[in-house]
């Protein structure tokens, strides 16, 4: 027999292992590969992490105090139409509808706009400061930059508008206002002008609403006057010539429909009578249109200066950018060396980072 029947079986190279086999190692290594970078350049990791963390203590707790204002309101709602309002809704007549512009969303619009914060912003408010007794425009209080006057102004006003707040309550109707500010006591007064800026201008958009229904009521109803005398003129002149009607059925359903026709005018010459009177009340109301619910306060605590959420964002900030730095620098250093065994690696790399942590002054004297 052949020796070559006895030979061995041979030996299987790891070329000659299964590809998963493969890429399942690869992948061990590269994750191991990836870690040892990171505990090798750890110094590096956490200097960059309590560098952020240091420059987000620092600069929040040199920030300046602010102090929030609440209040909240409720618009009035309009009166409620009369009896004889549809008709004259029918005719134009929209003051006996419901106001679209009492709900909470238009006040909110209404308080961000900027003709309240222009007006506000121009206001001259008194109170005690840090320094001293502050009396000046708010524009001056805010620090406003700007070459020109204008862009002052501009700049004023996008400096409040950040400040301001304001929220609606949809199931209750209640807007909520908050303005923030320096001052606890400048806080309530911004708050205070504004809610008084926002009641002067609806009562001089009502007042001016009113007017001009004031005025197309008063032709409306001079116009329902002459249709009413019309109509009662026909009838008076029928009953005049017919004394005696009951018996004829032509003549009766004629004097039904001319008494139809005179009870019509009659009612809309009530509504639109009633819808004049009410516009000429309501050019010269001067209640408040909105019902205070909270008025702004002083606030008695400074607000939270959110440490721990700023803290929290820097170490996933600081983690982050130095790990991307420490695999930019292992990168940037990286030679023909020996490979070496990257488990022995990272045994070794992970107790001198234990000893690191027990011992943190190694990590400054320390220099790589």
């Amino acid at each position: 027999m052949s020796t070559s029947q006895f030979e061995p079986p041979a030996t299987r190279r790891p070329s000659d292992l299964s590809p998963a086999a493969d890429v399942g190692g690869d992948s061990d290594l590269s994750l191991l590969s990836a870690v040892n970078i990171v505990l090798r350049r750890r110094s590096l990791v956490i200097g960059t992490t309590l560098l952020i963390l240091v420059s987000i203590v620092a600069v929040t707790l040199l920030r300046p105090r602010s102090y929030t204002s609440s209040a909240s309101f409720m618009p009035q709602t309009t009166r409620n139409p009369t009896s004889g309002g549809g008709i004259a809704a029918q005719l134009g007549l929209s003051m006996l509808a419901t106001d679209a512009t009492q709900s909470p969303a238009f006040y909110v619009d209404l308080l961000t706009s900027r003709g309240i914060l222009d007006s506000t912003v121009m206001t001259r408010f008194r109170f005690q400061g840090t320094e001293g007794v502050v009396d000046a425009p708010l524009i001056d209080i805010l620090k406003a930059k700007g070459s020109t006057a204008e862009r002052r102004r501009e700049a004023a006003i996008q400096s409040l508008g950040r400040a301001v707040r304001a929220d609606p309550a949809l199931k209750t109707g209640v807007v909520n206002l908050s303005v923030r500010a320096s001052n606890p006591i400048l806080a309530k007064q911004v708050a205070d002008r504004m809610l008084e800026l926002l009641n002067a201008f609806n009562l001089r958009r009502r007042r001016t609403q009113a007017s001009e229904e004031r005025r197309f009521a008063e032709e409306r109803l001079d116009q329902a006057r002459a249709e009413l005398r019309v109509a009662e003129d026909r009838l008076q002149e029928f009953l005049q010539r017919n004394r005696v009607y009951a018996s004829a059925p032509d003549l009766r359903f004629q004097e039904d429909r001319l008494s139809r026709e005179v009870n019509m005018r009659q009612a809309l010459y009530t509504s639109v009578g009633e819808a004049y009177e009410q516009a000429r009340m309501d050019e010269v109301r001067d209640t408040p249109v909105i019902t205070v619910i909270e008025q702004p306060n002083v606030p008695a605590r400074p607000d939270s200066r959110g440490l721990l959420k700023w803290l929290v964002a820097g170490l996933i900030v600081g983690l982050g950018l130095g790990v991307g730095l420490a695999y930019l620098r292992e990168l940037m250093e990286s030679n023909e060396g020996e490979p070496g065994s990257e488990v022995e690696t990272f045994h070794l790399l992970w107790r001198e980072t234990v000893r690191d942590l027990t011992h943190p002054w190694r990590l400054v004297t320390r220099r790589r």
